[in-house]
């Protein structure tokens, strides 16, 4: 099992998103986000902690890495700027552009994507923010999703 396999179908799940939320809980503004590498986030309630669903914003993210995915995916380790209350964070894909960078507002609406041309599909795991620079290291873990069929992991 690599995780990225399809997902097959199921009665008891059907409608539950594959995404598990289950690496980095982030506090953006007034709103904690369940986050995992590069599947739906979803908005956790401060109070209840129930899952509220994926934010507002997703529907705008390109789509994310999984064969398949329809709908944008999103880093599990955002930066919050102190200066600005900006939310930075990327979406990662297996075809061009490989990277997508992402500004949010305070208030939690998407300000602005930028598109990073990367020299193949990489598993990018975290990225650095300075005053000045937004740093994407693009390491040589691939994601090829032609090995899956294969038997073989889709990172490698």
């Amino acid at each position: 099992f690599t995780g990225y396999e399809a997902v097959k179908p199921n009665p008891v799940t059907d409608g539950v998103s594959p995404s598990v939320g289950n690496v980095c809980n982030w506090v953006h503004g007034d709103k904690i986000y369940a986050l995992s590498e590069s599947e739906l986030p979803f908005e956790i309630d401060p109070v209840t902690l129930d899952t509220i669903g994926p934010p507002s914003w997703i529907s705008e993210m390109p789509v994310g890495p999984r064969p398949g995915q329809t709908i944008g995916g999103f880093c599990a380790h955002p930066k919050n700027c102190a200066a600005t209350g900006e939310m930075i964070g990327f979406t990662m894909s297996i075809v061009q552009p490989y990277v997508t960078v992402h500004v949010f507002a305070p208030d939690g609406a998407l300000k602005r994507s930028v598109p990073i041309e990367g020299p193949y599909p990489a598993w990018v795991h975290d990225f650095l923010v300075t005053d000045k620079h937004i740093v994407v290291p693009f390491f040589p873990v691939t994601l090829r999703p032609e090995r899956i069929p294969q038997g073989r992991s889709m990172m490698g």
